[in-house]
């Protein structure tokens, strides 16, 4: 078994290095970080990551949200060995259950990534097959 340490900085490769996250969180159903283990060690074609959002993060987020969002395009890493790290596009803001939120999709359309400062939340989306209809909606949705 992983430690969990080790788990959410190996699922933080997704991530733009702008976006600092203190832990990966359970899923909604309470799952302690199922879809984390199915990313890492056997390579799932679809799921969701949340994390904890960084106090620097939040900090950044409240000030000018979308100055701070973009230098936030880039992943900190590629999933495999020799892929490149994903690319997102442009950030949009969007309304989301305890105020404002952020999202965008990368640039190959098969994940996306929300920001929900007031729950401290951050989701990565992912299915390998395109995305969900509906993913426009939200995470909580999807």
């Amino acid at each position: 078994m992983l430690d969990p340490q080790i788990l959410h900085q190996r699922a933080s490769r997704v991530l733009p290095i702008r976006l600092q996250t203190t832990a990966l969180m359970s899923d909604a159903d309470g799952a302690e970080r199922p879809d984390a283990m199915r990313l890492l060690i056997r390579r799932c074609r679809s799921g969701a990551i949340r994390f904890r959002l960084a106090t620097e993060t939040l900090a950044g987020l409240a000030q000018a949200p979308l100055d701070y969002l973009k230098q936030a395009t880039t992943a900190r890493e590629g999933l495999g060995r020799r892929r490149p790290p994903l690319r997102y596009g442009p950030w949009q803001t969007v309304a989301a259950p305890h105020g404002m939120g952020f999202v965008t999709c990368s640039v190959d359309g098969r994940a996306t990534l929300w920001l929900i400062p007031g729950q401290q939340l951050a989701v990565y989306g992912w299915n390998d097959r395109g995305l969900c209809a509906g993913w426009e909606a939200g995470p909580w949705t999807c």
